[in-house]
């Protein structure tokens, strides 16, 4: 009867410390890494990763809202409400009076434009949140592409995919060429910087003085006519302040090697010309 006892006492003792082990391990939250950007009305507001709660499921708003009780350097309002009205003091439609139609906050995953609000837009660890000024559904906006095949010459070539709707509100994509924009070129040691406008095919060359082999900052940015104080409407999406290119060492080696083959061939030719020569003479 006593080593039934035991054997009861025991065995309650054991699921005890099974059911508290997963209580003691859900008492703990998880948390997940998310690199957010905020891209205001006229530069970078914040750029970096953070850290969040995540028990189990993760949305952008609830992200946000982490983020904006945990860090101050942001102050973000409007996300209780799916529509993000202010951020860091610029508030939605500054614009609107001067000639604006939509303009406002509007955010990304992933570099993709969710077609849901940001209380309902799922994420995951290691998910890129941006954040974002403009009136892309008005005055339009442009999200700039760089090809940068030809930076050996310095030549960069700037599109955007652009969004319109037909007359059924379905969406038609256009590769338009991002014209008239400043883009920022930055080189040296000292973080000196020449400015470019693009033309209209969307390109800018680069003076050869600027092209030294390795990683060069870049950055892009264009504004209207419509102003709200001393604050111009972006009509393009800035580049990640992190965002680089890279100029390739010039292949001077290789070019000096051909004139040696070149060079070499011309002389065979001659050789062969005065051995022949030589032959009919002796003829």
């Amino acid at each position: 009867m006593k080593k039934n006892k035991i054997k009861i006492l025991v065995g309650m003792v054991v699921l005890a410390m099974i059911i508290m082990v997963p209580l003691s391990v859900n008492a703990t939250p998880n948390t997940s890494k998310i690199k957010l950007r905020v891209e205001g009305i006229s530069g970078n507001i914040f750029y970096g990763e953070v850290e969040v709660v995540n028990d189990g499921s993760l949305t952008v708003s609830e992200a946000l809202s982490y983020i904006d009780e945990q860090n101050a350097q942001l102050s973000i309002s409007g996300i209780e409400t799916s529509y993000i009205t202010e951020i860091n003091g610029e508030v939605a439609a500054t614009f609107t009076s001067a000639g604006a139609v939509y303009d406002g906050w509007l955010y990304m995953v992933n570099g993709i434009e969710p077609y849901t609000s940001i209380t309902d837009c799922a994420i995951n660890d290691g998910d890129e949140i941006l954040l974002y000024y403009g009136d892309p559904y008005g005055v339009g906006m442009q999200n700039p592409q760089m090809d940068k095949t030809q930076i050996g010459m310095g030549k960069l070539h700037f599109t955007s995919n652009d969004t319109t709707y037909n007359e059924n509100w379905e969406p038609i994509v256009t590769q338009n060429p991002v014209a008239s924009a400043t883009v920022t070129w930055y080189y040296g040691t000292q973080g000196q910087s020449i400015s470019y406008i693009t033309d209209e095919n969307g390109y800018i060359t680069i003076d050869e003085q600027y092209l030294d082999a390795g990683e060069h900052s870049i950055q892009i940015e264009k504004t209207g006519t419509i102003e709200a104080g001393n604050k111009k409407l972006p009509l393009v999406l800035r580049f990640a302040p992190d965002y680089k290119v890279e100029v390739p060492v010039p292949t001077g080696d290789s070019t000096n090697f051909s004139f040696v083959l070149i060079g070499a061939a011309i002389a065979g030719i001659a050789i062969v010309a005065v051995i022949k020569l030589k032959r009919r003479v002796a003829i």
